[in-house]
């Protein structure tokens, strides 16, 4: 039977060979130069995700973070829309405090 670590290096190895380029991954040859991925990405990509399709969300993607490109910039019209319908949940407060 084959050792864990082999499985892995080479299932890591096919990946590096054969990953499909999305606009919230990482390029396995960048990840190589030490660029990490971004989480902000990959949470955004999650949610998108989850009911949708990747050819759908590609696009919407893009749009999405260049109009929101970071969780700080987003938050921002978060606060403003969302802080009027909760007022009372300590939930709510939270951006106020970042």
């Amino acid at each position: 039977m084959r050792d864990m670590a082999d499985l892995s290096g080479e299932l890591l190895s096919w990946y590096d060979q054969n990953a499909r380029e999305m606009p919230w991954r990482t390029a396995p040859s960048m990840r190589k130069n030490g660029v990490t991925p971004d989480p902000y990405h990959i949470w955004m990509s999650e949610i998108m995700l989850q009911q949708t399709t990747v050819a759908a969300v590609k696009e919407y993607f893009l749009k999405f973070t260049t109009r929101w490109p970071s969780v700080m910039i987003l938050q921002m019209p978060l606060t403003k829309t969302l802080w009027p319908l909760g007022p009372g949940l300590d939930i709510m407060r939270a951006p106020e405090t970042c």
